[in-house]
């Protein structure tokens, strides 16, 4: 089944991503859930916010995530740390 959705976290050492995965029809409705992978490889390349597709794979009751291809980086600005001035602010002259 093919899935796209966004990243909420990864767990590399325990071969595990969160998202929060649009709808399959006639599968799942739209929900955060935690997904198996086989090779902790797959979550190099996996931020939070990141956006991907993936193809969820239903072996019994084996169910994991192979495929995973991001489809858009997550937007960089809003992982800026709060201490950071916003570039419109002026800058203070207090050291």
């Amino acid at each position: 089944y093919a899935l796209n959705g966004r990243v909420v976290s990864g767990d590399k050492p325990k071969l595990k991503v969160v998202v929060h995965g649009a709808d399959i029809p006639w599968v799942m409705m739209f929900m955060t859930m935690g997904h198996d992978v086989k090779n902790a490889n797959q979550l190099d390349p996996l931020s939070p916010e990141d956006q991907i597709k993936a193809d969820v794979v239903v072996n019994g009751n084996d169910v994991y995530l192979e495929n995973i291809t991001v489809t858009k980086k997550a937007d960089q600005a809003k992982t800026t740390p709060a201490s950071d001035a916003h570039p419109a602010m002026p800058k203070s002259d207090k050291q």
